[in-house]
């Protein structure tokens, strides 16, 4: 419905919708604003996702790092007790040249693990668009209480992938896309529009005189 003022009189004119094309067009409207909706949703749910991701690859590369530095220990203790054995006569140099070639790797694996550790506090950063404090990254695996990670039980129905934010955007699209093929088909035939006017005129009546 349109309306329009003419020369003080009001025009209306109102389109028949007998094919569907204006309520096709509605339809196509709402289904990519509900799409839009869930567009956000996923990406929510996406960011979520990679926070979670990296928070939790950054506590399994401490675990590696805790593993690697107890390791490097244990070998410069064993190339220490192989050295003095030397001295002493009792180990011959290839067995000091064998623990120090374990404790060489051990060093190698600790300087290759802290540079993860800090890969993984870089993106960290980098998702969450700050500095993460320290008391809010994770520690070793092995120190994440039991609730810090939700394990999805087992039995839960495939149909709950049909709430995923990404299948009911394209679900969405889908549908508002079939409406638009129905407002296409709908331009193939003839508009109807009615047209109603209202005028108003001011008329004066001339003046009356009386003489006497």
């Amino acid at each position: 419905m349109t309306t329009s003022d003419e020369a003080n009189g009001a025009v209306s004119s109102f389109e028949l919708d007998l094919f569907g094309r204006n309520q096709s067009l509605s339809r196509a409207a709402r289904e990519t604003w509900l799409a839009s909706e869930f567009t956000a949703q996923n990406t929510r749910l996406t960011m979520v996702s990679e926070l979670t991701t990296a928070w939790v690859t950054l506590a399994a590369d401490n675990s590696n790092l805790a593993l690697a530095e107890s390791t490097m220990e244990s070998a410069a203790n064993s190339l220490k007790i192989v050295k003095r054995q030397q001295d002493v006569g009792v180990a011959a140099a290839t067995d000091v040249s064998e623990a120090m070639a374990v404790y060489q790797q051990a060093r190698a694996s600790v300087a290759s693990y802290r540079t993860l550790v800090m890969q993984d506090k870089n993106a960290l950063n980098l998702l969450a668009g700050d500095t993460v404090p320290e008391n809010l990254l994770p520690g070793t695996l092995e120190s994440l209480s039991d609730n810090a990670i939700t394990l999805i039980p087992a039995g839960v129905s495939s149909s709950a992938l049909l709430r995923r934010p990404d299948i009911q955007e394209a679900e969405h699209n889908l549908l508002s896309a079939n409406a638009n093929i129905g407002a296409a088909r709908a331009n193939f035939f003839p508009t109807i529009s009615l047209t109603a006017s209202a005028a108003s005129a001011a008329t004066r009546s001339p003046p009356c005189s009386a003489t006497g």
